[in-house]
């Protein structure tokens, strides 16, 4: 047995599902308009030394050698319960 909505529930529906997205999109792009201009008004107020961007750099590259290095290690740990899952 099949039944048949109304039309209407139909596109109700899709007009709710088309207007719930709208407003998240909306509210989305006012989040992200937000977040730039705050993100340009405190640019204009911070000045960094040239030392300072040295010592910023040098922690970027640490710190993203670090994450490889954890990727890698979870990696191996991951290959090593492989082994020994087989081993067994």
């Amino acid at each position: 047995m099949i039944l048949f909505f109304p039309l209407n529930f139909y596109l109700s529906s899709i007009y709710q599902l088309v207007l719930c997205q709208f407003v998240q999109y909306s509210l989305s792009l006012l989040v992200l308009m937000m977040y730039q201009r705050d993100v340009v008004l405190q640019d204009s107020d911070v000045h960094v030394t040239y030392e300072d961007q040295q010592k910023i750099n040098s922690f970027a590259r640490t710190n993203a050698r670090l994450q490889d290095l954890k990727e890698e290690l979870d990696s191996k740990k991951a290959f090593v319960i492989t082994l020994s899952l087989f081993a067994t």
